[in-house]
């Protein structure tokens, strides 16, 4: 379990997110650590709107 104080700050960061990214990321916690881009694609409801958010995903302040 996270200390509050953390949970806090990944909360307030996952609201900033646009809806598509969240939601990739949310499949994307249910596929597991680790995956293949192309399962995320094949569960996703659109594979352009995927590629952008996982590239905007990987360049988040403070990450």
């Amino acid at each position: 379990m996270l200390p509050d104080t953390v949970q806090s700050v990944i909360r307030a960061r996952l609201d900033r997110l646009d809806h598509f990214s969240r939601e990739s990321l949310r499949l994307a916690s249910v596929i597991g650590r680790e995956f293949a881009q192309r399962i995320l694609e094949r569960i996703s409801t659109s594979k352009d709107r995927l590629s952008r958010s996982l590239e905007e995903l990987k360049v988040l302040p403070g990450s």
